[in-house]
């Protein structure tokens, strides 16, 4: 037992008999006088002189009996309180006027059997004292979340999707515990402007009582490459005849995968001579243009 001094427990008792959470402790500490003495006797008499020191405490009773909660120490309405006598500090204070800081092994507790559900009333016992110490179970609520994207993905301006199928978000509770929210515990919201260029995305608890960012970049969408889909109807020519691009069709591909084939004036064609004989290249060209927030163009050629 822990020696306490008794002026700075009795302001300790005053008014604290129910608890929810444990706060910082006043601070009891001991104040016991020390007292040098010299000794020119030898060191076998000295040794004697010790082993006659008795326990000032040596006959005391308990006079009253305190208990409190440790600081950091709380319980929470979520089925999992399980109080222990390591939760809480127990005082003694002595018939003699001194007072002393239990161990776990000198006092009892009794726990209310519906303690996990409801709280209530803890009892210490010590000697013949006992104490009475209410407990109210926190609210155990949501203290923030986190919140981020499933796997990589590239938004593209103009067309940015953002589901709850995107996102992985975390609740982080009042007890520290971490715990993946279903896509049926929050709510997700974007401003007007989304879909066009990104920007952030606001998550939060059906209760509005937590809440976090998440920002999407969005990239432009451009042309990535042009292809031929189709070769033209016919490819060998006699010398002196002109290109004929008849049933060739050629295909658009941007760099957010969509793809289309390109309508006959939507791109160019540069016919070579056939002046000559041997191989000759036909080069195609077309130019992307993508409005949604400014305009810009691209030109893609190929040749074939």
């Amino acid at each position: 037992m822990k020696k306490k001094n008794f002026l700075t427990l009795v302001a300790l008792l005053s008014g604290l008999s129910m608890a929810s959470c444990g706060n910082t402790p006043a601070d009891v500490s001991s104040n016991s006088d020390s007292q040098s003495t010299t000794s020119t006797g030898s060191s076998e008499a000295s040794a004697s002189s010790d082993s006659s020191i008795t326990d000032p405490n040596e006959g005391a009773t308990i006079s009253t009996l305190f208990a409190s909660l440790k600081e950091g120490i709380c319980f929470y309405n979520n089925g999992r309180a399980n109080p222990s006598k390591e939760d809480f500090e127990v005082y003694a204070m002595l018939s003699n006027g001194s007072s002393l800081e239990l161990a776990p092994s000198e006092f009892e507790m009794e726990v209310p059997a519906n303690f996990k559900a409801e709280g209530g009333t803890i009892i210490f016992k010590a000697g013949e004292k006992s104490f009475d110490l209410a407990i109210t179970l926190a609210d155990y609520s949501i203290r923030d979340l986190s919140a981020s994207l499933k796997e990589e993905k590239t938004f593209y301006k103009g067309d940015v999707k953002l589901t709850k199928d995107d996102l992985i978000v975390t609740a982080i509770f009042v007890d520290g515990v971490k715990k993946t929210l279903r896509e049926t515990d929050y709510e997700l919201s974007v401003g007007k402007d989304f879909p066009y260029s990104g920007g952030e995305a606001i998550i939060q608890t059906a209760d509005k009582k937590a809440s976090t960012k998440l920002e999407i970049k969005a990239v432009d969408v451009i042309l990535d490459r042009i292809e031929v889909a189709k070769m033209p109807g016919k490819t060998h020519y006699a010398v002196g005849e002109a290109f004929d691009s008849s049933l060739m069709e050629i295909r658009s591909i941007l760099n957010n995968g969509v793809s289309r084939i390109l309508k006959e004036g939507e791109y160019e064609i540069e016919a070579p001579s056939f002046s000559e004989a041997g191989n000759k290249s036909v080069k195609v060209s077309y130019t992307y243009s993508y409005v949604p927030n400014g305009y810009s163009n691209e030109r893609i050629d190929i040749t074939k």
